[in-house]
C-alpha cells in the first residue's frame, strides 16, 4: 500500500509539467490525487511531522485568513469555495517538499521534465512561426493543428496561452542549470540560447502580461543571483535589440 501510494504519487507529479500542455482538467486532477494520497499516507503512518514545517504553517494561516475574509466577499458562496480549495496547493507543496521530491535525483527528474516540455513549446511555437502564410497567419504545428487567431501563435494548446505558460514555468527550469549543471562549461552558453529562444517566443506570441512576467522574473534573477548578474543583463539587452 505504501509502495504504490507513494510512487503513484511520484508518477503524477513527474507527469504534472505534461499534463499542464493538455488544459487545466488533468493538472487539477493529478494534483487533488496527490493531496488525497498525501493525507492517506500521513493518516495511515500517523506522520504529521510535516505540520511543523514555518513555511507550512504560515500557507495554513494564510488559508483561514482567506476563508474569514471570504464572509465579507460580495459572492460570499463562490469566494468561500474558492478559499476552501486553495488548501490543496498547500497540501500538494508539502507533499512534494516532505514526501515525494526529497533527494536531488528527484528534483533533477522533475526539472529535466519541465525544461524538456518547455523546449517542446518553443519547438512547437517556433514550427507555427517559420509556417507563416500572409492569407492566415501563422500555420499549423507539429500535430497540425492551426492557430484560432490571425497573427497569434498557439503552440500545442488550445488557447493563445504559450507565452503565459513559458514565462510561468521558464525560471523553475533554469534551476537545472543553476543548481545541477553550475560548473558544467557550456551552462552559460546553453542559459542564454535558452534565455533568448524563450523571451524571443514570448514576444512572438503577443501577450503582454506574458512578456512583463518574464521581464520581471529576470530582474529577479539579477538580483539574486550575483554570478550571474552581468549574464542576465547582457541577455535582457541582447533580447531587447533583437525583438525591436
Amino acid at each position: 500500500m505504501k509502495f504504490n501510494i507513494h510512487y503513484l504519487s511520484l508518477l503524477l507529479i513527474y507527469s504534472l509539467p505534461i499534463s499542464l500542455m493538455s488544459g487545466p482538467a488533468i493538472p487539477d486532477i493529478s494534483i487533488t490525487l496527490v493531496g488525497i494520497l498525501f493525507l492517506i499516507y500521513a493518516f495511515k503512518n500517523s506522520d504529521f511531522y510535516w505540520l511543523r514545517i514555518d513555511w507550512i504553517k504560515a500557507g495554513i494561516i494564510f488559508w483561514i485568513s482567506l476563508i474569514l475574509i471570504s464572509f465579507f466577499s460580495i459572492n460570499k458562496s463562490s469566494s468561500f469555495i474558492d478559499s476552501l480549495i486553495f488548501i490543496r496547493y498547500i497540501i500538494l507543496s508539502a507533499a512534494v517538499y516532505y514526501w515525494l521530491i526529497t533527494d536531488d535525483k528527484r528534483l533533477k527528474v522533475l526539472l529535466l521534465i519541465l525544461f524538456s516540455t518547455i523546449i517542446f513549446v518553443l519547438l512547437d511555437c517556433a514550427i507555427q512561426f517559420f509556417r507563416y502564410d500572409p492569407l492566415i497567419g501563422f500555420g499549423a504545428d507539429i500535430f497540425g493543428y492551426l492557430p484560432t487567431d490571425y497573427g497569434r501563435l498557439t503552440g500545442p494548446f488550445n488557447d493563445q496561452v504559450p507565452g503565459s505558460h513559458l514565462s510561468k514555468f521558464f525560471f523553475i527550469s533554469l534551476f537545472l542549470f543553476l543548481y545541477f549543471y553550475k560548473n558544467y562549461k557550456y551552462t552559460k552558453i546553453i542559459i542564454s540560447l535558452y534565455y533568448l529562444s524563450t523571451g524571443i517566443i514570448i514576444f512572438l506570441s503577443g501577450e503582454r502580461m506574458a512578456i512583463a512576467t518574464f521581464l520581471l522574473g529576470s530582474l529577479i534573477f539579477i538580483f539574486l543571483f550575483k554570478d550571474y548578474r552581468k549574464l542576465f543583463l547582457f541577455l535582457i539587452i541582447t533580447l531587447f535589440i533583437s525583438i525591436l
